[in-house]
């Protein structure tokens, strides 16, 4: 601590911030992109393959988000006018898409990417 601050009645404040902010536990690691917690690319990309693998490679991704956690993605994705809720494991490739509402298109579709 500098000297002129040491005399100071803020002293043991500071030193007790100090210590609260060293004992906190780090971070969880990051995996995929450091901007893109919820959907690191990797992730996308091998989600988008296990799409096409299961028949849906017409489909799009309207939002998505990964759980490092669980190990999996879960979103909705839209089909030939259909919206459907789908969950992907990453460990056992398993997918489960479901239909949740058949639409008319009026507008165009903001996609991610």
């Amino acid at each position: 601590m500098p000297q002129g601050i040491s005399n100071s009645p803020l002293a043991p404040a500071l030193q007790r911030i100090s210590a609260w902010v060293l004992d906190r536990p780090p971070l969880p690691e990051l995996l995929g992109q450091c901007c893109d917690r919820l959907r690191p690319t990797p992730i996308g990309l091998e989600l988008r393959e296990a799409l096409r693998a299961h028949g849906h490679g017409t489909s799009e991704l309207l939002e998505w988000h990964w759980d490092h956690r669980l190990g999996r993605a879960e979103g909705w994705l839209w089909q030939e006018g259909v919206v459907h809720h789908f969950r992907w494991c990453r460990r056992d490739g398993r997918l489960v898409v479901q239909a949740q509402l058949r639409c008319t298109e009026r507008a165009t579709l903001q996609l991610l990417t």
